[in-house]
């Protein structure tokens, strides 16, 4: 059943808007079981009301981007590991490094209790 008859069915994509069916502007995210929702910016859309807002994304992917850039590459599989410290680094970016130091222990007496 569609939800909303402005969107195409897609086996492969699931719902999405006319201009997003399986083709060049789908990103294969749905397919994967994530949800992708759109922002229309030629309707003044940035944010969805609730706080989340396209350019906090975005400036996270710059962040990554370019500190991942400067050790030069690596490798496949710690990519996890580097996205969860830096996810950290990102969101705890404007806090003092006291406050750092002491959610770091909080985190490694967690570890070894």
């Amino acid at each position: 059943m569609n939800p909303d008859p402005n969107l195409h069915y897609s086996p492969h994509f699931g719902f999405a808007p006319p201009k997003y069916k399986a083709g060049k502007h789908s990103t294969g995210v749905a397919a994967k079981g994530y949800v992708h929702r759109l922002v229309k910016h030629h309707k003044g859309e940035y944010s969805d009301g609730k706080g989340n807002h396209i350019n906090g994304l975005e400036g996270f992917w710059g962040y990554l981007k370019r500190r991942l850039a400067a050790k030069g590459g690596i490798r496949k599989e710690r990519l996890p590991l580097y996205l969860a410290e830096y996810v950290w680094r990102y969101n705890h970016r404007n806090d003092s490094i006291q406050i750092q130091k002491k959610l770091i222990m909080k985190q490694l007496e967690r570890l070894l209790i």
